[in-house]
């Protein structure tokens, strides 16, 4: 099966939500066979499917999932670093986690936003 290239994507859409839902439910469609054989090329086909889009699997799998994410907020970050003294070491653990994340959940976030205000309260 030939997969058309990435080049021809759309500026505004991706490709996979072109011609890309009918060649993945093909490829996804052969997972359900019985033989192994046919399983594992289906398996690779669909890892070169997202591959050739430059895609991930949270990309097509929960694509609204990335709406539930939102970047860390740099000021609520830089306060709670400027005061870790005034952190519990769990607080201290979280926050500096968070620096290797661009983009955190809103569970992520209230909590963050919960130990910057500790933290300025603590340092008026």
């Amino acid at each position: 099966m030939s997969l058309p290239p990435s080049s021809s994507r759309s500026a505004r859409e991706p490709d996979y939500l072109n011609s890309g839902p009918l060649i993945a439910l093909g490829i996804l469609g052969r997972l359900e066979s019985s033989f192994g054989g046919e399983r594992d090329a289906a398996a690779l086909a669909a890892v070169r499917f997202l591959r050739e889009r430059k895609l991930r699997w949270g990309d097509v799998v929960l694509p609204n999932l990335g709406s539930a994410r939102t970047e860390v907020d740099s000021s609520d970050l830089a306060t709670c670093i400027r005061n870790l003294d005034q952190l519990t070491a769990w607080e201290r653990q979280f926050v500096v986690s968070l620096r290797s994340f661009p983009r955190i959940s809103a569970k992520q976030l209230a909590v963050l936003r919960d130990i910057a205000r500790k933290a300025r309260a603590a340092a008026a």
